[in-house]
């Protein structure tokens, strides 16, 4: 008779597979984290060992935001009112402007006219943005804490200007802040805005970043002093022409 069960040897005893044999010629392992580790002789060609470190999910992430923190920060330079820095003003800096020693001495002349004044008379002041700019620019440039010939003015609106120039005190990053025109005597021009320019994409505004204006104090403290307090401008108008002359009305006390 047939044995059923089979015997206690056949129960007990493994199938008859043959052993393990390691992998020498090489292959790919890969870790969790999405590293690759590359041994052996791998497609006819000995390797001795490559390993690829591939971006974490929390690199990933990083990267992500600091972009789009960048791109943030930069769109909201476009946006007027607060700290934020007008559309307007990136218009203005881009219109050329011939600054020249002799543009500024006729705004110094311009100036100290003003500045002779005698108390209770109000004089004009009329200006082209050539010569506000190339006071900027070779009278006010170091006092400002501006590089040599980096300092630039432009009109933006009436009564609104614009001042910018690479800033030593920010390691030569270019810098522009933004002043209004007031009525008081004391401080002539009120600061509105001011952005420093961390990446500089040729053709594109990209990479300007609002800051706020104490980030440039060397900077916004010299501005205002533009007139000897105890002149006011009462009234400004503007040629209708972008950049063209405007006539300030300046009165002293």
């Amino acid at each position: 008779m047939p044995d059923q069960t089979g015997s206690a040897s056949d129960k007990n005893s493994s199938p008859n597979i043959p052993p393990a044999v390691p992998n020498v010629s090489g292959g790919i392992d890969l870790h969790p984290g999405g590293d690759v580790n590359i041994t052996g002789d791998v497609a006819g060609r000995d390797v001795t060992k490559v390993t690829n470190v591939g971006m974490q999910p929390e690199a990933v992430r990083r990267l992500v935001i600091t972009v789009a923190a960048m791109v943030f920060a930069t769109a909201a330079c476009f946006f007027t009112g607060g700290i934020f820095v007008g559309s307007k003003v990136f218009a203005a800096l881009d219109r050329n402007v011939n600054s020249r020693q002799e543009a500024a001495d006729s705004m110094q002349a311009k100036l100290e006219v003003v500045q002779n004044a005698q108390p209770g008379q109000t004089v004009p002041l009329i200006f082209g943005e050539d010569e506000l700019s190339s006071y900027v620019r070779y009278v006010l440039g170091d006092h400002l804490g501006f590089s040599p010939d980096s300092g630039r003015a432009r009109f933006v609106e009436p009564g609104l200007i614009a001042v910018a120039g690479n800033l030593k005190s920010l390691g030569n990053l270019p810098v522009v802040v933004t002043f209004k025109l007031q009525n008081d005597p004391n401080q002539q021009l009120e600061v509105e805005s001011a952005a420093v320019r961390l990446v500089s994409v040729p053709n594109s505004n990209f990479g300007w970043v609002a800051v706020p204006t104490g980030l440039v104090s060397s900077l916004t403290n010299q501005v205002p002093t533009l007139f000897r307090p105890g002149y006011a401008p009462v009234s400004v108008q503007a040629a209708p022409a972008p950049g063209g002359d405007w006539t300030v009305s300046v009165h002293r006390q």
